[in-house]
């Protein structure tokens, strides 16, 4: 369960432009500096008192205050689990609180036949407390990695969308030439064909240009790593994370070894690999360039460890 931050806390601000959710000073109880209830607020702080790291953000709402909270590490760019306080409609009052617990570690087959499978739920709080130290541990570079691959292979697929879009692009100017299209027709030769006219030599060596580079994107294997940097008090690190490859035909075809992570000071790391980093700096979420990478989120990148 990775949700990246960025997207997430623009739509928390439009809750609280659009007065869904209250500031924090019109709140009795606040978190982070966003507007919980009670119960929400109770839950919270017993799980900092647990993880004194751990930092929240709200999910979902309701009466104006947040009644579900993600879970994230100060300056990370992603959350791994979420929380929440809602009601048992079941149970007698003194048991009506449900304290629940989200991550995609979670197995809980007594709702295997609802989407509910990845929570825990409680109606004590301590119990409540110990299921997120047991099961919400925040991921490593490498499980990131991982789940971030679809991402980044849609960016890829989409190098071959534009090589096939140039190809296509070039041929419809051949109806705008119909008496060169003729005269070159004429003139074809069984194997070694000459072109009569310069706007025919051109373009076929365009497009002969054109289908060489689609075929080399679709049949190329590209190494990567995904990239996360951390602060560490005034230090920073990054992480690597060497992808096996990634062929741009298939995309998501990516194996990523356990022991696939190295950890530099940025120092050490390799000149040409912060080189191309220092480029992706420059881009916004999202943004790919072919032959250097894809910014996924402040602090997090894929990189291509080659050139095409």
């Amino acid at each position: 369960m990775i949700i990246l931050l960025e997207e997430h806390k623009a739509e928390v601000n439009r809750l609280l432009a659009n007065e869904v959710l209250k500031t924090a000073e019109e709140a009795d109880w606040v978190i982070d500096g966003y507007a919980v209830h009670e119960e929400m607020y109770k839950f919270c702080k017993a799980i900092r008192k647990s993880n004194s790291k751990v930092r929240f953000l709200p999910k979902d709402t309701r009466g104006g205050v947040a009644n579900a909270m993600l879970m994230h590490l100060e300056n990370a760019d992603y959350a791994y689990g979420s929380i929440c306080v809602g009601f048992n409609w079941g149970k007698s009052q003194a048991d009506n609180l449900q304290y629940v617990v989200q991550h995609n570690s979670i197995s809980n087959d007594k709702y295997k036949d609802y989407p509910y499978t990845d929570r825990l739920y409680s109606t004590n709080i301590d119990t409540a407390v110990k299921n997120v130290k047991r099961y919400c541990i925040p991921p490593t570079p490498v499980q990131v990695a991982a789940s971030m691959i679809d991402q980044f292979s849609r960016a890829t697929n989409d190098i071959i969308y534009n090589a096939n879009r140039d190809v296509r692009t070039i041929v419809p100017d051949l109806r705008d030439h119909y008496d060169d299209l003729v005269s070159e027709l004429k003139n074809l030769r069984s194997q070694n064909v000459v072109f009569s006219t310069q706007l025919f030599s051109n373009l076929f060596n365009e497009l002969d240009k054109l289908e060489e580079k689609r075929n080399a994107v679709k049949s190329f294997t590209r190494p990567v790593y995904y990239v996360q940097v951390d602060l560490v008090g005034d230090n920073q690190f990054i992480h690597l994370v060497e992808a096996e490859a990634i062929n741009t035909k298939y995309g998501a075809g990516v194996n990523i070894p356990k022991n696939a992570m190295t950890t530099l000071p940025s120092n050490d790391v390799p000149e040409d690999v912060m080189g191309r980093l220092s480029v992706l700096f420059t881009l916004q979420t999202g943004q790919h360039i072919p032959d250097v990478g894809m910014r996924i989120s402040e602090k997090m990148f894929w990189l291509y460890r080659d050139t095409l």
